[in-house]
């Protein structure tokens, strides 16, 4: 997961260019947050130019429904 990313705080004087979802989802990262259109946009682009495989956003997805299989089997073991 991404560390809060919030849009404002990237001003135009930046060093360095802003972070992309897309670029963060074929890296491996499974979330990013907050999250928001913009970033779904990012993902659909990665996609269509090939910067984003499926695979990995399967892979990235695939982590991200495990972990939330595994905490709701924990919680309702311990009810």
């Amino acid at each position: 997961m991404t560390d809060w990313i919030i849009a404002a705080m990237m001003g135009k004087n930046n060093k360095y260019p802003g972070p992309q979802a897309k670029k963060i989802a074929a890296a491996g990262g499974d979330l990013v947050m907050p999250g928001g259109k913009g970033d779904y946009n990012s993902i659909l682009q990665g996609l269509k130019d090939g910067t984003l495989s499926r695979r990995q956003l399967e892979v990235n997805a695939t982590r991200v429904y495990r972990l939330s299989k595994r905490l709701e089997e924990n919680f309702t073991k311990n009810l």
